[in-house]
């Protein structure tokens, strides 16, 4: 359902973070973008609400729910991250929020059944199973799916921010929330893998002209869908655009060209007016894609690099190039043994440290139940090795 604001009392959140920390970690991500370093590497990890919401005792149904919930979950949630999680995160005194409904969003915008759960985040079910299917789609009314929601509920959320129902601040200095309103960023191949599952790698094979037009079909729709979403959110036609080919960093480089470059490609061009707005999502191993990444979609950075990828062959093929996030292995965060954590981390740093555009993470993301002390292992780890002060 869609929540009403009331005449309840103001809620007031203060977050427990030093503000005179912001500059320091401002001065680090931004050496990172621009492909150098400050007195040390950013640490900054993916902190997924599957992880946030347990710690915190929550759960999907109150953040998938009701509009002002999920405000107010996503509020405590980045609370909880600052407090708890160490790291260089804050940069800013403003929290950006949009609704959400995880990746789940995407897929069933083009007819995917969700799966939902209250421990578990929402999951895209197959709805395409035969290539006469391919042929005959057409995207659903948009307002119909959970893209319609996530216009409902920023309208839900706007006229209860308007009325001034939050305040949130910092150790007293008070902070922005800045609403926005986007599809998300699932390119055309992964919306396709959701509703087609794995025969997608066999029929881009068998029956490429229909898959080529299924992804062209898939890219229109969002696009139209994302310049409606931005017109309703005030936001400007360009700017940075969070993509992932997450389920396409398994083809070959000569397929993903012929079946995924062109449509991400031109995402990117219609929703960005620069190389640095172009950022890249991609887990699992994709070394064979640097080329293609670089070159081909111009990408400026990958946030969440994927721990398969060696970082010595992540220095061979893009460093200095890109800057990225992540790295580090979730399992290996999450269960140790601390001399490992404390090895790798070196590892990450004796390679990719010299080339400029380095922010230590996992990648990509924390398993729920991982250690915060193994996240400090790393922090201090990169301290030390850099001697650099807190």
């Amino acid at each position: 359902m869609v929540g009403q604001a009331g005449n309840s009392p103001v809620m007031r959140i203060d977050i427990d973070y030093d503000p005179s920390r912001i500059a320091g970690n401002k001065k680090r991500w931004d050496a990172a973008f621009a492909l150098s370093v400050a007195d040390r590497p950013p640490v900054s990890w993916g902190a997924a609400p599957r992880l946030m919401l347990g710690r915190r005792g929550s759960n999907f149904h109150k953040f998938f729910d009701d509009p002002v919930d999920q405000l107010t979950e996503l509020v405590l949630n980045y609370k909880w991250q600052v407090e708890n999680l160490p790291g260089d995160l804050v940069t800013d005194l403003n929290l950006t929020i949009q609704p959400q409904f995880e990746n789940a969003s995407n897929a069933n915008a083009f007819g995917s059944p969700t799966l939902w759960g209250d421990t578990e985040p929402p999951q895209a079910m197959r709805a395409v199973e035969s290539i006469d299917q391919v042929v005959a789609f057409r995207p659903p009314a948009m307002e119909t799916t959970l893209w319609g929601r996530m216009i409902e509920y920023y309208h839900a959320m706007k006229r209860w921010l308007d009325d001034g129902n939050i305040e949130i601040t910092m150790r007293g200095e008070p902070v922005r929330i800045d609403l926005q309103l986007h599809t998300g960023g699932e390119s055309p191949f992964c919306i396709a893998t959701d509703l087609i599952g794995s025969d997608i790698y066999q029929w881009i094979l068998e029956y490429p002209d229909e898959m080529l037009r299924f992804f062209e079909i898939t890219t229109d729709h969002v696009l139209s869908v994302e310049r409606d979403m931005r017109e309703i959110a005030g936001l400007p036609a360009k700017g940075r655009w969070f993509l992932t080919d997450d389920t396409a960093q398994i083809i070959s480089a000569e397929d993903y060209r012929e079946f995924v470059v062109p449509f991400s490609g031109r995402i990117y061009d219609e929703l960005t007016s620069k190389r640095e707005e172009r950022i890249m999502h991609l887990c699992g191993r994709h070394v064979h894609l640097y080329d293609a990444l670089v070159n081909d979609l111009r990408i400026a950075g990958i946030w969440g690099m994927g721990s398969p990828n060696k970082p010595e062959e992540v220095r061979d093929g893009i460093g200095g190039k890109i800057w990225m996030i992540g790295n580090l292995d979730p399992v290996l965060l999450c269960s140790g043994p601390r001399e490992h954590i404390v090895a790798e981390t070196r590892r990450l740093l004796d390679a990719l440290l010299p080339c400029g555009g380095l922010i230590v993470g996992d990648g990509y993301n924390l398993v729920p139940e991982t250690p915060i002390e193994n996240l400090q292992l790393v922090v201090d780890t990169v301290r030390e090795y850099c001697g650099a002060a807190v």
